[in-house]
C-alpha cells in the first residue's frame, strides 16, 4: 500500500508531535515547575539564612557580655558589701554626713547562682556636681552596679541643694 504525500506528512509529523508533547509534559513539566518554584523560594530562604546568621552573631555577643559580667562578679568575691561600697564612695566625695544608705530586703530564690542585692540611698542638700560625681564613682567602679531608680527633688523653703533618693542594685554570688 502506497501512502500519499499528505498521509506520509501526517504519519511523520502528526503522530510524533503529540507523543513528544505528552512525553515533555509528563517527564519534564513537573521538573520545570519545581525548578521555577525553587527559584522563587531561594531568595526568601537566603534572606532567612542571613537573619539567622545575624541572630547567631547577636547571641554570641550577648554570651560574651554575660561571660564578662560573670567574671566581674566572681572577681569581686562572695563577700561584697554593696552598702559599704556606696558609703565609702560617698565618703571619698565628702558626702558621708549627707548620705544615708539602707539595705533593701530581697526574697531569697532557690536555685539561683547570683542573688540580687539592693540599697536605697538618700542624699540631702547635695549639689548637682556632687550628685554627678557620686554617680560617676558608682559607674566607674568595676563592680557591676546599676542605678534602678532615681528621684531628684528641690528642697523645701530655706534649704539648699537637692534631695535625691535612688536605688542601687547588683548581683551577689552565692
Amino acid at each position: 500500500m502506497r501512502l500519499g504525500r499528505r498521509q506520509r506528512l501526517f504519519l511523520y509529523v502528526g503522530i510524533p508531535v503529540p507523543i513528544i508533547v505528552l512525553v515533555y509534559s509528563f517527564a519534564f513539566g513537573p521538573h520545570l515547575d519545581s525548578l521555577k518554584s525553587l527559584q522563587q523560594v531561594l531568595p526568601v530562604k537566603r534572606g532567612e539564612l542571613q537573619s539567622v546568621r545575624g541572630i547567631a552573631e547577636e547571641q554570641k555577643a550577648t554570651e560574651a557580655e554575660i561571660a564578662e559580667l560573670k567574671q566581674r562578679i566572681e572577681q569581686r568575691g562572695k563577700g561584697f558589701d554593696l552598702g559599704g561600697f556606696v558609703s565609702s564612695t560617698a565618703s571619698s566625695l565628702k558626702l558621708r554626713e549627707r548620705c544615708q544608705v539602707e539595705l533593701v530586703p530581697q526574697l531569697p530564690k532557690a536555685g539561683l547562682v547570683y542573688a540580687p542585692s539592693s540599697v536605697k540611698v538618700s542624699l540631702e542638700g547635695v549639689t548637682l556636681k556632687e550628685l554627678t560625681d557620686l554617680l560617676h564613682g558608682i559607674d566607674a567602679a568595676d563592680k557591676v552596679l546599676s542605678v534602678e531608680n532615681i528621684e531628684i527633688s528641690l528642697p523645701g523653703f530655706g534649704k539648699q541643694g537637692l534631695q535625691v533618693e535612688m536605688t542601687i542594685s547588683t548581683l551577689i554570688q552565692r
